[in-house]
């Protein structure tokens, strides 16, 4: 889980972090997924595949077992493309 300042407030919809997702599909947002069964964590640009346990051996090292999805932890903050950082 990442670590943010305290008193930080995101300007976003809580539903995000609501739903659940299964593996091998296209995350729905970019940030931070968790694993439901083993807590392992990975990060996920929108649209690029969350793995698969069989096709990710750091997930295989947490010692997942069973069927799991995946669960948004932190959403990515989206800059409008005209803003520059």
């Amino acid at each position: 889980m990442p670590f943010v300042k305290p008193g930080t407030e995101f300007p976003i919809e809580m539903m995000h972090f609501d739903s659940q997702v299964p593996p091998g599909i296209h995350a729905p947002y970019s940030g931070i997924y968790k694993c439901t069964n083993c807590g392992y964590e990975v990060a996920s640009a929108v649209d690029f595949n969350l793995p698969q346990r069989d096709g990710d051996r750091r997930h295989e090292k947490w010692t997942c077992s069973g069927p799991f999805k995946w669960q948004l932890v932190a959403l990515a903050i989206q800059l409008p493309e005209s803003q520059e950082i």
